[in-house]
């Protein structure tokens, strides 16, 4: 096997997350393989669908792309590709009939994706209302809230196969007499490992505008349940959205209406993050272009557009390839992507091409170019479609396809186009993540493991930002600026203005108003064949009204679906008084210790960590009350460190301080991590919020921090986690949810 020689050009960032990830390791897990090699091995791996005489040539194209990370495939293609069974795609559709034997194969099916990692979109529109009757049992029916508890236990108790917990994504019609329910299902901190999204459709939109009364109708039989206001339904959505960023919305006749093969039957949900509108059992097949990359001047010019041609049209050779040798846990799900043939062509590194070219992100400038840029994108990747097609063939559904229909000529593929997250890939690209603005100008990231597993403080700032500063105003003193920033992030644009810098070029999502977060995703949106990922983000002190404006804006312009985020909205909040001025002290809310009484009751239990079994006794007194803590295998410092944390931690649950605030702050500190039935135990620290969670709050999904919305830092690296392109990512070490 040829291997490639000369080294590649990777950040430090990008390498560690390569190698804590992705590289290839031994059973002692010890990393055998370096970046080169891993691109090697993709490239070659998916030219193995090309004619034996061509599978050099396609090897070498597909590597020198890979290499320069002029477009990253999805991860679990990057990890999966070449190394053993399992598949190169990332998230599945898979939704239940209303029958009870469907959504128990439902389940079976879930089951088994998830245990090969993969994230599943279920639509729950076709299943009858809780305590429904069923002629044929004489019994109740289960209803749309209960069918989830099922499938998210079930998720949530299997080892998941991959190299991240697999995340679903819920969607019930507007219409569904359950949809009052399913709004609000996550308001008790259940069913945290899912994202639930409301499909509304034209017709709601029109009784909302005219104050009508909105019918509920039981899928079962198409009778009307009851009425209730349309705006009632709207405002209990937007509200719930403003707390909490669930549900999002899909405006599901922009779905069906653009649905490339309604012989199928109707979309009825999407992938966990919603930029793939999929038929049911089909499944992601995505990679995402680096714009940035392909700019070689100071503007968009005919070697900019050549440059990307090229690169689109290897990319959507390279996914036609991955769609020939992908592998599955389930026959039907290869069966529905070999007939529909979809693949999900996207774009990173938006917000550092705006940099680089000096233009706005809410500017009409940039708004235009979004437009400009996704139709050449499109209209590429199509032509490269109909080649592959008098090449290989049309995709079989092509004949009973509404893109016949339509008139387009044959094509290899019924869908081409997708705009999904890349928080992973776009760190190991070094660029700005799909299309979304930049969340931070400058951080000090900890993620560059050393030996001993020791980090090390890295001053970090977007690509493009450094580049445009050392341009303007010289390397040295973009350090000092940098640096500066990631100390002040509140001050960036007083920083920015003292050295004749105009801060608007380096606006940040939250400097950037959510209307204009809407109408780039529109923009995007008029020429992507499928959906689009993107997170509006809205500043705290915003209102459940500013909210339903945005939703009411994405219907107008054509989006297909809506994910919000209000800055806060599902961590919790420490509690501290206002000042009541500048001069006076900030005031606390100061709670008297509880007095221990002789004898309290509580439990020992045993967790494995790298330090050896720790030994931790939870005792309660009506509440969780203290907390005593050993390790068999201690040394003097250990032991120390031990007391000295139960300590505090007894004296906080004592003191009114919650088992939720606690196990939040100790969860993720990394130290030696092991595994302890199951789990990954990060370190000491963190085995102890693992034994007071199973003790105090077995049984509480809410208290599943992985997977939990309301959790603030990284499970891997601890740094803060972003909300960020429909999902929740780190921006240091490119940990995912999705």
């Amino acid at each position: 096997m040829q291997q490639p020689i000369q080294q590649i050009q990777l950040d430090d960032n990008a390498r560690t997350i390569l190698e804590k990830r992705y590289l290839k390791k031994d059973k002692d897990g010890n990393v055998i393989e370096t970046p080169e090699e891993m691109f090697w091995r993709v490239a070659e791996h998916v030219s193995a669908a090309e004619k034996t005489e061509d599978r050099s040539y396609w090897t070498n194209i597909f590597y020198q792309l890979l290499s320069t990370t002029k477009f990253l495939p999805n991860s679990p293609t990057l990890i999966n590709a070449g190394v053993k069974k399992g598949s190169l795609s990332a998230c599945f559709t898979i939704s239940p009939e209303d029958t009870m034997e469907s959504i128990m194969q439902v389940a079976y099916d879930a089951a088994l994706v998830e245990k090969w990692g993969g994230g599943i979109g279920f639509g729950f529109s076709q299943l009858r209302p809780r305590g429904d009757s069923i002629s044929t049992t004489h019994g109740q029916a289960l209803g749309v809230i209960a069918t989830m508890k099922m499938y998210s236990t079930i998720g949530a108790s299997i080892t998941q196969g991959a190299f991240r917990l697999g995340a679903h994504m819920g969607q019930l019609v507007v219409s569904h007499p359950e949809i009052l329910d399913f709004i609000h299902c996550k308001d008790n901190g259940e069913l945290d490992n899912f994202n639930i999204s409301v499909q509304i459709t034209d017709d709601f939109m029109k009784s909302l505008e005219k104050g009508d009364d909105w019918g509920l109708i039981n899928p079962h039989n198409g009778e009307v349940v009851t009425y209730v206001k349309a705006k009632h339904l709207w405002d209990e959505l937007c509200n719930s959205a403003w707390k909490t960023g669930d549900p999002g919305v899909v405006f599901i006749d922009r779905v069906w209406e653009t649905q490339p093969n309604p012989q199928l039957g109707k979309i009825q949900t999407s992938n966990p993050c919603g930029e793939e509108n999929l038929e049911n059992y089909g499944n992601c097949c995505l990679a995402s272009i680096d714009l940035s990359k392909h700019l070689e001047s100071d503007s968009i010019d005919n070697k900019f557009l050549d440059n990307l041609a090229v690169t689109i049209r290897v990319v959507v050779r390279f996914l036609d390839d991955v769609i020939e040798i992908n592998e599955f846990p389930l026959s039907k799900l290869r069966e529905m992507n070999l007939s529909t043939r979809r693949i999900g062509l996207g774009v990173m590194g938006w917000a550092d091409l705006l940099v680089l070219l000096n233009i706005e992100y809410d500017s009409k400038e940039a708004f235009q170019l979004a437009e400009t840029l996704g139709k050449f994108i499109k209209d590429v990747a199509w032509e490269e479609s109909a080649n592959l097609a008098k090449e290989r063939g049309s995709f079989p559904e092509y004949e009973n396809s509404a893109l016949k229909i339509n008139g387009m000529h044959p094509v290899r593929h019924s869908s081409v186009f997708t705009i999904a997250p890349t928080g992973s890939i776009s760190r190991i690209a070094g660029c700005s993540s799909g299309i979304e603005p930049f969340f931070s100008l400058a951080w000090w990231s900890n993620i560059l493991w050393t030996k001993g597993n020791e980090t090390t403080k890295l001053l970090d700032a977007p690509k493009s930002i450094r580049l445009s500063l050392i341009k303007s105003i010289g390397e040295a003193k973009t350090i000092d600026v940098l640096t500066e920033i990631a100390n002040n992030p509140e001050k960036s644009e007083e920083i920015l203005d003292s050295v004749g810098i105009d801060p608007k070029i380096f606006s940040t999502a939250l400097r950037i108003s959510p209307k204009s977060h809407v109408k780039m995703q529109a923009a995007w949106q008029k020429n992507v064949t499928n959906s689009i990922s993107k997170t509006i983000n809205f500043p705290k002190n915003s209102t459940v009204s500013n909210v339903s404006d945005v939703y009411k804006l994405a219907w107008k312009l054509g989006c297909k679906g809506i994910t919000v985020y209000r800055a806060g909205s599902r961590e919790k909040e420490v509690l501290v008084s206002e000042n009541s001025s500048k001069n006076t002290k900030e005031k606390t809310n100061k709670k008297e210790r509880l007095n221990r009484p002789e004898a309290i009751s509580g439990v020992t239990t045993k967790v494995n960590t790298g330090h050896g079994s720790l030994f931790a006794t939870l005792n309660t007194n009506g509440h969780p009350f203290e907390v005593f803590s050993t390790l068999g295998k201690a040394g003097k410092c250990d032991s120390a460190y031990l007391e000295a944390i139960s300590r505090l931690i007894s004296l906080g649950l004592q003191t009114g301080i919650s088992v939720e605030d606690i196990t939040t702050q100790l969860n993720g500190i990394t130290c030696c991590p092991t595994w302890h039935e199951g789990q990954k135990i990060h370190s000491v620290p963190d085995g102890i919020a693992y034994a007071m969670k199973e003790h105090f709050l077995a049984g509480r999904e809410e208290n599943n921090d992985i997977l939990s919305g309301i959790k603030k830092n990284c499970p891997e690296c601890s740094s803060q986690l972003l909300h960020q392109s429909g999902c929740l990512i780190c921006q240091d070490c490119g940990w995912s949810k999705c």
